[in-house]
């Protein structure tokens, strides 16, 4: 009975708290991806940059099975909006910004 309450707790807080986590993991793949001009200089800092992008793409898809995992209780109201909602943006923001890692979520 306790970890039933545990999991309903912990999935009401990741409701709560994943749309936020989107959009942060959104802008800060956006900042990063602009420092692309510093990659010319070297190969190191090119395999830093794609290394960097890697990390932040892994990021973004472990939200999204976070995301997944929560099912229909997504669908549910928080503070920042709907999970369900802020996944679609998440989606949509994959396609458009990084065409080639539609395929792989």
């Amino acid at each position: 009975m306790e970890e039933d309450r545990f999991e309903d707790r912990a999935r009401k807080s990741m409701i709560e708290i994943l749309p936020a986590a989107f959009r942060q993991a959104m802008e800060s793949y956006k900042f990063y991806i602009q420092k692309k001009e510093s990659i010319t200089d070297n190969k190191t800092n090119f395999s830093d940059y794609h290394m960097g992008c890697k990390k932040a793409l892994s990021h973004l898809q472990l939200l999204i099975k976070m995301g997944e995992w929560l099912g229909e209780e997504g669908k549910e109201k928080s503070a920042d909006g709907t999970l369900a909602d802020a996944m679609a943006e998440v989606n949509a923001f994959l396609a458009e910004e990084v065409p080639c890692v539609e395929d792989e979520i």
